[in-house]
């Protein structure tokens, strides 16, 4: 906790992104982590199939993610659970799913690299870097900065869903990589 205090001396910066710094380095590896047993168990020859997996993977995460949260709302009435709920499906657009397809692909691609075949190394840092660092700024309070054109949420979820277009290109494209 030392190093913390010597990196961030200002504890307000700490507390204001704790769970923007936290939540992608913990719930990134939680999500992929089903899916070891799932490789373990079903033999995947595709790119697409691993690609999918994260996808489906994410969204189940994003799912329980929701209904603890529309939980915890439901003692503060029935407007605020309602917005909440509003708020959690627009969110849902480009969320968990969309950040595990990313990691997923990244995380193969650098795998792959470590395993010596050097096709998509980099690609591989850029998929996982967009996968934390997309989950970074959604979770950041950059997105609830207020201004007279609200653009922080669409920026991020445009960022969000072109990093993933650019996965889904290359999945496409190289759907046999894992053979």
């Amino acid at each position: 906790m030392i190093y913390w205090r010597f990196f961030f001396p200002d504890s307000a910066f700490l507390n204001a992104f704790e769970s923007a710094i936290v939540a992608p380095l913990v719930e990134e590896p939680l999500k992929l982590l089903p899916l070891v047993f799932v490789l373990a168990l079903i033999p995947v020859r595709k790119l697409k199939s691993l690609f999918l997996l994260g996808i489906a993977s994410g969204l189940g995460f994003q799912m329980i993610e929701d209904i603890g949260y529309i939980r915890t709302d439901l003692p503060e009435g029935f407007d605020f659970t309602i917005s909440r709920i509003l708020e959690r499906i627009i969110s849902g657009i480009a969320s968990h799913w969309t950040f595990s397809g990313l990691a997923v692909v990244g995380v193969y691609l650098l795998y792959r690299a470590y395993k010596g075949q050097k096709v998509g190394k980099k690609q591989g840092l850029i998929f996982l870097g967009l996968a934390l660092g997309t989950h970074f700024l959604f979770n950041s309070p950059f997105v609830e900065l207020e201004t007279e054109l609200p653009l922080a949420i669409p920026v991020v979820t445009t960022i969000t869903l072109y990093g993933f277009y650019q996965a889904y290109r290359f999945v496409e494209k190289h759907n046999e990589l894992m053979n």
